[in-house]
């Protein structure tokens, strides 16, 4: 069994796309996932499983579409995916307010193109990194009043994303890792 973090994309966010994550806890419990854990309302998951994680997200989103009538973009980690997320932090020691770290989870890779997109964008203000299929993004004047939203970067960069932020993300590894045994 592998156990995977399920982050699904804009979930009970401004009174859109609800799901209970009790309900839907209890929908995954019944299609065979393993020790389902949710954190917080916003679409944060936590389930062991032997199939893969295409496998997973089909099965997601087919149970969220026939349960919920919703269709849910998602990005799918594995403990290891999610350690070295953490691990490669790449804030410096100014950027050190945990809750103004955001990563954004991209559908696939952008580091190679994300210079080129937004090299000279006069919306972004904000601090970035850029690895793999991930952004690190520091927003020195919060999130609310920024316009490098995670809207703003799936249009621009052409992919699908969630963000969390260092918070949540460093939660969800501390819950993944409850299930071990020394």
């Amino acid at each position: 069994m592998t156990k995977y973090v399920i982050f699904l994309r804009g979930v009970n966010v401004g009174g859109n796309s609800s799901i209970k994550m009790s309900e839907l806890k209890s929908v995954l419990e019944d299609h065979g996932f393993e020790n389902v854990t949710t954190y917080i309302n916003s679409g944060n998951i936590i389930v062991n499983s032997k199939d893969s994680p295409v496998k997973i997200k089909e099965t997601f989103k087919n149970i969220i579409e026939k349960h919920f009538k919703l269709s849910i973009e998602m990005i799918i980690k594995t403990q290891l995916e999610l350690e070295n997320i953490l691990a490669s932090d790449p804030y410096t020691s100014d950027e050190d307010d945990r809750s103004k770290r955001l990563v954004a989870m991209m559908s696939e890779k952008i580091d190679d193109k994300i210079s080129l997109i937004l090299k000279d964008d006069k919306n972004v203000n904000e601090t970035y990194y850029a690895k793999d299929d991930l952004l690190y993004i520091y927003y020195a004047n919060g999130v609310g009043r920024s316009k490098f939203s995670t809207s703003y970067i799936e249009k621009k960069l052409g992919v699908f994303s969630t963000a969390r932020n260092w918070n949540t993300l460093e939660k969800m590894l501390e819950l993944i890792k409850q299930g071990e045994v020394e």
